[in-house]
């Protein structure tokens, strides 16, 4: 029985639902780049199509 799991599936699986319950409770997570927060003017976004 054990030999028709596919290993590669079950670890990529498992690994996914662990990241997002790691990000649903709010842990602290690694961020690989600079995360900045700007606030947007209305000059940048005045409701205009493009």
């Amino acid at each position: 029985m054990l030999k028709g799991i596919d290993w590669q599936m079950v670890a990529f699986v498992g690994a996914t639902l662990l990241k997002e319950y790691w990000v649903y409770y709010r842990l602290p997570q690694i961020y690989y780049w600079e995360l900045h927060a700007y606030p947007v003017s209305d000059d940048d976004n005045n409701g205009k199509a493009a």
